[in-house]
């Protein structure tokens, strides 16, 4: 099967709802901001705060470009990763993309307390950041809205019958 890929916001749901559906879906599952931490020895925020944001879309693209091929997986995508270098497009032709949106209301109680993260430190920050990014993730062959859901096990199961007509096609 090919690659499901989970895109959106930072603080939407990625990782968790990621790493739960591939429980479900019997899948490997792999978390792109793990990944550059494992490879690199440094956590994406850390890579932003010393050697700029550029420089981590630049190694987004060469962990991306090691990606393509991978098979039978679902993976979380750092939040920027769709937005920067064609990457949307990228995720699309190699696999199946799921937008998990939610409102920058909802974004910001996930992240207030967050103080890691160096491009979503203000509620004003959150909100214009989805505002830029928005238009690039509905570029998504799914989109799954996560504001209000409370039981993952139903969000779960909603994808997994959603892609689970993907594997018939």
């Amino acid at each position: 099967m090919k690659p499901i890929y989970l895109v959106g916001m930072p603080g939407c749901g990625k990782s968790t709802i990621g790493k739960e559906l591939a429980k479900k879906m019997e899948l490997d599952f792999l978390d792109t901001d793990e990944e550059i931490k494992k490879i690199y020895g440094r956590t994406p925020e850390q890579i932003i705060e010393e050697d700029g944001e550029k420089r981590l879309r630049v190694l987004e693209l060469e962990l991306l470009n090691t990606m393509m091929n991978i098979k039978n997986v679902v993976v979380s995508t750092g939040g920027g990763l769709p937005i920067f270098n064609e990457n949307m497009s990228k995720l699309n032709t190699s696999g199946i993309t799921v937008y998990l949106s939610c409102s920058a209301d909802t974004l910001w109680k996930r992240l207030r307390d967050d103080r890691t993260r160096p491009l979503s430190r203000t509620y004003e920050e959150v909100k214009s950041m989805l505002e830029k990014r928005e238009s690039e993730y509905l570029k998504a062959s799914y989109h799954v809205h996560t504001d209000g859901k409370t039981q993952i096990g139903p969000l779960i199961q909603d994808l997994y019958e959603i892609l689970r007509m993907e594997w018939t096609k």
